[in-house]
């Protein structure tokens, strides 16, 4: 299970974003909007967008998936809440790589919902969204909420104590009754994401923050801010075949590695003859890294043949793809992925 807190920038101030991921949060959604106009509580409109903008920086330095919300109400119609919306989320470097909430527990009509999500899918090409609300809103007004996104962000509180030690977020998540994840309402199966408090003890702030839980994996919850997970960049490497000391030119060189590789190369049609002879022999693939500099030893094979050409032609034909596939499996310190394509 995944954590994280959703925040708003006057209310939650002196939030210590930088100590959250130690405390055990994976992300961090501010409010961005209301209506047609930013919260401006206490503080102007452009301070309001100043800080939310930081913290959204904030977020990702400290590695931590970040999200924007906007309250729906009945201020404006649903398009028009949409399109201020999305324009600060633009600002702030998304929608791509964030998670995106609606929080709709006010007065907005369904026809000002629909409207909301009809203009997001037009503005990001559909982007996906959570719906944050709760069975205690939800529930009377009898909307298929699943109809526009299927995602649910749902509130179901649990008791808070009531000193401001920091929360331990699997602890407290772990007295969610199974039941909880099953809203019951607006046709949705199940939460995606649920809010068990409003006074967790987090980053520094004590019985005043709302904490979430989702049973989402890593993969998946990245996958909900429109971004795939970048393979981690381990490593170059050199190989050679082993017992194959004749290997030509461009079978070795630098090649940009992650962990779980598959690798494919190709090899002429005068090399080939030898790879099937040791195939049946189980060879091995050396190869050495920066991290791995005296070489390991991985398994390959000839995984496909594909091509017209015949392996018994002349020496310098080349097949349109022989690959020779292995799988590496490496540790050590990641490289940043800009660093290692300079």
């Amino acid at each position: 299970m995944l954590y994280g807190l959703d925040v708003h920038v006057r209310y939650q101030a002196g939030l210590n974003i930088e100590i959250l991921p130690g405390q055990g949060y994976t992300f961090l959604a501010t409010k961005a909007s209301q209506g047609v106009e930013v919260p401006s509580v206490g503080i102007t409109a452009a301070q309001f967008t100043s800080r939310m903008l930081a913290w959204v920086d904030r977020t990702r330095t400290a590695g931590m998936t970040p999200g924007l919300y906007h309250w729906v109400n009945n201020a404006a119609g649903g398009a028009a809440q949409a399109r201020f919306f999305h324009a600060l989320v633009v600002k702030a470097g998304g929608p791509e790589g964030m998670l995106i909430q609606l929080d709709n527990e006010d007065n907005a009509t369904w026809e000002i919902t629909r409207d909301w999500a009809a203009e997001w899918e037009q503005l990001t090409g559909g982007h996906p969204w959570l719906m944050y609300t709760g069975g205690w809103w939800w529930r009377p007004r009898g909307w298929n909420g699943a109809s526009l996104t299927p995602y649910l962000w749902d509130s179901h509180y649990l008791t808070a104590d009531l000193d401001t030690a920091p929360d331990d977020p699997a602890a407290f998540a772990a007295r969610i009754p199974a039941d909880w994840w099953n809203p019951g309402y607006g046709n949705w199966p199940s939460a995606t994401f649920l809010q068990f408090t409003s006074r967790g003890d987090a980053g520094g702030l004590g019985n005043n923050v709302d904490l979430n839980a989702t049973k989402l994996t890593m993969p998946q919850l990245l996958t909900l801010t429109g971004s795939q997970p970048t393979p981690r960049m381990v490593d170059t490497m050199r190989f050679a075949f082993k017992g194959l000391p004749n290997m030509p030119p461009d079978l070795d060189g630098r090649h940009h590695i992650t962990d779980g590789l598959r690798y494919r190369v190709q090899v002429s049609s005068s090399y080939l003859p030898k790879l099937y002879d040791q195939a049946g022999a189980g060879p091995l693939v050396t190869i050495t890294t920066a991290s791995q500099p005296t070489g390991k030893d991985y398994p390959w094979w000839v995984a496909q043949l594909c091509g017209s050409h015949d392996p018994g032609e002349s020496e310098g034909d080349v097949l349109e793809a022989v690959p020779v596939t292995f799988n590496v499996a490496l540790t050590g310190t990641a490289t940043p992925a800009e660093q290692l394509m300079s």
